[in-house]
């Protein structure tokens, strides 16, 4: 009878069972460094949660003061075109206004003389009482009849045309 000794057949299971234990240990270890893979993107996952929570709440509080201001500019506005619609109704707040000083009395009259200031300021309470524009662009209109830019209705125009810009409606009548 040829038959291996028991031993054997109890080697080999140990054996076997020693392999899948090793085999188990690799799993565990290899589980365990995904785990702690997991661990480290679920903290930076986290940490941008939190600095989006920071950036909308940053967000917040500018939204907040853009309100604030825009009701701040809102009374502002609100005085100002009263304060402007007040003046417009009376022809006094019309000699407060600078003269132009440039012009000497000694001088013989210019037969082509352009208006002075106080007409300018004139011509725009007449137009003040017909026209809201003229209200809304009254320092505008005021600044380029200083300049000497006397037509009040193409003044308007170009004012109107670039929403109150002095700088780009001087370019345009320049040119």
């Amino acid at each position: 009878m040829s038959s291996k000794p028991r031993y054997d057949n109890g080697y080999d299971h140990f054996l076997k069972l020693r392999l899948q234990y090793l085999k188990y240990v690799e799993k565990l270890n290899i589980l365990g460094e995904e785990k702690q893979t997991f661990i480290q993107e679920n903290k930076k996952i986290q940490q941008e949660i939190d600095n989006l929570k920071n950036f909308k709440k940053d967000l917040q509080s500018s939204l907040t003061k853009i309100q604030q201001f825009d009701q701040q500019l809102g009374k502002v506005q609100k005085e100002r075109n009263e304060e402007l619609q007040k003046y417009s109704q009376t022809e006094t707040w019309t000699k407060d206004l600078p003269i132009d000083h440039h012009e000497s009395d000694n001088e013989p009259e210019k037969t082509n003389k352009q208006p002075t200031n106080n007409q300018t300021t004139q011509n725009n309470n007449q137009m003040a009482t017909q026209n809201p524009d003229v209200i809304k662009y009254s320092q505008q209109l005021e600044q380029l009849g200083y300049m000497g830019f006397t037509d009040q209705q193409k003044n308007l125009d170009i004012l109107k045309q670039f929403n109150g810009n002095v700088d780009l409606a001087l370019d345009k009548l320049f040119n």
